[in-house]
């Protein structure tokens, strides 16, 4: 619908995960570090078909940070309109949860422990991390352990915080996602982006856009649960209905059954051969576990598989020497080759 009212030309490209043994090393080489999110694969085939046919492409980064666009801000929606005693607003955002909650990500939001409505430390819940302390501790070596142990990454959150001076939950949370959420995501947009000669620009972050969001009130931003209220009721008008209702849909992908069927092999012969055990970072055995429990589908562990691999893949294109037994992404658009690597 949008693409007839801009009168735009959309285009479908069929990825082949046969492909990616060869992709996701490439990928790895443009992003410099490890990163978890899968997106990436989805966004470098967009840059490589977009640079055959622009040199400079607009993004819509920042929307969801700038004005609550995430089903995860209603954790600390809700918390700001208990504090408030706001009984109207919740009158409203009870009534509209019915609806809402015919959609399996509201349901997955609306169904967190409840102590995120009263627990202070919004890191906790506002940036759960892919491995939690537990499962973190069950699959590093103690070598490794003892190499991060200074490292507290809910620490740096905490530190972040601190320098907001704001009260309300959702700006607080709002806060935090600006200034760490959002810059890995701007850097993986840029890193796909020029590796292949494309430049991508964020008009949603132009200063004065983030300045002014940054004025209004996050009791503004969400409105009887629906979530980046006002561009919403902005739009009323020059967007159909459909449009303006229709479900927050991310950049997925089918992970776990890719990691499962056409990239099981690849999958098992990075984290289980002798050169990733040989590293001394991960438990063998737990991470022979983690896919044993995926591939036998026990369980959903596709991001933590996934978050394994491109910490290998990072090895192997960044530390390890290049040779016969590990040769190097060549051929990358928009990079120099491997010989001319610094």
């Amino acid at each position: 619908q949008v693409s007839m009212l801009a009168q735009s030309v959309h285009y479908d490209r069929l990825l082949d995960p046969k492909e990616f043994p060869d992709v996701l090393p490439k990928i790895a080489y443009a992003l410099d570090e490890p990163r978890v999110g899968a997106g990436v694969i989805p966004q470098w085939y967009i840059a490589d078909l977009a640079s055959k046919e622009v040199k400079v492409v607009l993004t819509g980064h920042g929307g969801d940070e700038l004005f609550a666009g995430y089903p995860s801000y209603i954790i600390a929606y809700f918390r700001d309109i208990l504090r408030r005693r706001d009984w109207a607003e919740l009158r409203r955002a009870l009534s509209a949860m019915r609806e809402k909650l015919r959609t399996e990500g509201w349901r997955r939001v609306i169904g967190l422990p409840l102590y995120g409505l009263v627990e202070r430390d919004l890191a906790r819940y506002g940036h759960e991390a892919v491995f939690k302390d537990r499962d973190r501790a069950r699959v590093l070596t103690d070598a490794a352990k003892r190499a991060m142990a200074d490292h507290d990454p809910r620490g740096e959150l905490d530190r972040v915080l601190a320098k907001c001076d704001a009260t309300s939950s959702l700006d607080r949370v709002l806060y935090l996602d600006i200034k760490t959420y959002l810059p890995s995501l701007l850097i993986v947009e840029d890193r796909m982006s020029m590796a292949h000669s494309l430049e991508d620009r964020v008009p949603i972050l132009d200063h004065r856009i983030a300045e002014l969001s940054a004025r209004i009130p996050g009791r503004l931003k969400i409105r009887a649960l629906t979530l980046k209220w006002i561009p919403r009721s902005q739009a009323e008008g020059l967007l159909p209905r459909a449009v303006l209702e229709h479900r927050k849909v991310g950049f997925l992908v089918p992970l776990a059954e890719w990691l499962r069927g056409p990239l099981r092999r690849y999958v098992e012969d990075l984290l289980l051969g002798e050169r990733a055990r040989s590293r001394g970072l991960f438990r063998p055995e737990s991470v022979q576990a983690l896919v044993r429990s995926h591939m036998s589908r026990q369980r959903d562990l596709s991001w933590k598989l996934w978050s394994l691999l491109n910490v290998e893949l990072w090895h192997r294109t960044w530390i390890d020497p290049e040779g016969e037994g590990n040769p190097k992404p060549g051929g990358l658009p928009g990079r120099p080759g491997p010989s001319t690597r610094g």
